[in-house]
């Protein structure tokens, strides 16, 4: 496999988005024959950057165009959001090729059954032309799985993971931390993740009020920024510094202190495809009470890691949180198991493993 080029689709590294971490904290455990190909809004926070796509989408497509004919490539990697712009966008580089009669895999990130719908109603035949036509499909989660089965793709469909950045644990002394346990004073739970509704914030600071009714010696801490910031500083009202604080948003130590601080992570999601904040919460051994959706149950051991609800109601959550809490004995078995399992699944370089043999496979035939 070394002697032949792969090329992989990236997002901009200035992106925001889970794919462009990804592929940053992965990149350095592939060789010289991957290489990389940025398409896309170069700055997702940037206007100018928007209201210029369609001369950079242009370009991107007349260099992509020149790599094929010149680049002697093997093997192209998309990695397509599962939305409506990605799919359009990337149906293009597709077509290219296809063009060139090149093999392609897709990756694709998440799902939204609105876009299923999109895809069905108005842009299957693009859609079964190009991405269904693929050597080979990954996905976050087996309902996704299904769903590629069921549009009647006859070739392998590989459910893979997003991963954790490694270099987060290796200051990270786990046996010390999980001395926590045996004094939680207070016990700390943590929210993570981008403060929006989506997310089940609201669902996640009334579980909490529920809970430290019943449990005076617990606070709450949230992690994050989003377009619901103002609201939930609100919504917490006069509990704000008390028994809630809003910390903001963090990233590499402040990320580290965050998760290696808190004793649960509550993450009650409406919707996901595999979200990276929950796997690295796991991988600091953080028991976790979650949601029953995307690709969280193909991985997520009931008891075993904490617990997962189909039913995310305050009332709910704060009665397994409860539960957790009781245990002491409980916390640390949760707590080893998780920091184990993730070493073992979701490590970036374990990741990197997966990928370069999924690469193989194609490869070879």
């Amino acid at each position: 496999m070394q002697s032949k080029k792969i090329l992989v689709l990236v997002p901009s590294p200035k992106s925001a988005g889970g794919v462009a971490h990804y592929h940053q904290k992965l990149r350095p455990y592939f060789g010289s024959n991957v290489r990389y190909f940025i398409r896309g809004v170069r700055n997702q926070q940037s206007k100018l950057s928007r209201v210029l796509f369609p001369i950079t989408h242009t370009f991107d497509i007349v260099c992509f165009f020149v790599l094929m004919l010149f680049g002697n490539y093997s093997l192209i990697h998309f990695n397509t959001s599962f939305g409506k712009t990605g799919i359009i966008r990337d149906a293009l580089f597709i077509r290219i090729v296809q063009l060139f009669n090149k093999p392609y895999v897709v990756f694709f990130r998440g799902i939204d059954f609105n876009v299923i719908s999109w895809i069905e109603a108005k842009r299957w035949k693009l859609f079964k032309s190009t991405f269904l036509k693929a050597n080979q499909i990954w996905v976050l989660s087996n309902l996704m799985k299904s769903k590629v089965k069921e549009w009647g793709y006859s070739r392998e469909v590989v459910l893979e993971t997003t991963m954790v950045d490694s270099e987060l644990l290796k200051d990270f002394d786990f046996e010390k931390s999980i001395g926590k346990f045996q004094n939680p004073n207070p016990f700390e739970i943590i929210f993570l993740s981008r403060v929006e509704r989506g997310k089940g914030i609201y669902e996640a600071i009334d579980a909490f009020r529920i809970l430290n009714q019943k449990n005076p010696n617990t606070v709450f801490k949230i992690y994050g920024d989003g377009s619901e910031t103002q609201k939930v500083l609100d919504y917490i009202g006069e509990n704000l510094g008390k028994t809630i604080f809003f910390e903001g948003f963090v990233e590499g130590a402040g990320k580290v202190q965050a998760f290696s601080s808190a004793h649960l992570y509550l993450f009650p999601s409406y919707a996901e495809g595999l979200p990276n904040s929950l796997l690295e919460a796991i991988a600091f051994g953080l028991p976790s009470v979650t949601s029953n959706v995307g690709g969280i149950p193909d991985f997520f051991e009931n008891s075993k890691m904490g617990y997962i609800t189909s039913d995310i109601r305050p009332e709910v959550l704060s009665n397994l949180m409860e539960q957790i809490i009781a245990n002491t004995n409980k916390c640390v078995d949760i707590s080893r198991y998780n920091y184990s399992y993730a070493k073992n699944n979701f490590y970036a370089e374990i990741v990197a493993n997966r990928i370069k043999s999924h690469y193989k496979i194609i490869l070879d035939e």
